[in-house]
């Protein structure tokens, strides 16, 4: 459970999106995709007029501050009132998943509410914190005992 231990972050590229849902009364989505990771929020650019497919290629870096359990991932269609951006579809994918594997990349199915709102490619690695001191079950398997250094050494 390393990932929901409050240290790290999560790098997030969004690829594409394919078959997206089609919400726009006149004319094609506007779709954007909104990253949320507990209190920590990130925003991809938005491609006008793209219809049912979209390239993004961006990626966005997260920080894990608090105890999680998934990212959620929502594409919407753009607005110019930001409370009208519709949504297209959302997917959550599970942080101790990432943290099991490293990265992942893979397609992932988009849903708005229980209808099928099309899919979007997203690779994730979780980074864990270099700063984080290591407690004694996460050092490898043959690490079952050592001796910790000093706080301080004396001064002469």
């Amino acid at each position: 459970m390393m990932a929901t231990s409050g240290f790290g972050r999560l790098e997030v590229t969004v690829i594409q999106a394919r078959n997206l849902r089609d919400v726009e009364l006149i004319g094609k989505n506007d779709p954007y995709v909104s990253l949320t990771l507990g209190t920590v929020k990130a925003k991809s650019s938005i491609i006008r007029n793209s219809g049912d497919k979209a390239t993004w290629n961006e990626t966005f870096t997260l920080d894990i501050k608090e105890q999680l359990t998934h990212l959620a991932i929502k594409v919407r269609d753009h607005k110019p009132i930001k409370l009208m951006a519709n949504l297209i579809g959302e997917t959550r994918v599970l942080v101790e998943d990432v943290a099991k594997v490293g990265t992942i990349q893979q397609w992932f199915k988009l849903e708005a509410g229980s209808e099928k709102a099309g899919e979007i490619e997203v690779r994730i690695t979780y980074i864990p914190d270099a700063t984080r001191k290591m407690t004694l079950n996460q050092f490898p398997t043959g690490f079952a005992s050592f001796t910790a250094a000093p706080a301080a050494y004396p001064t002469q």
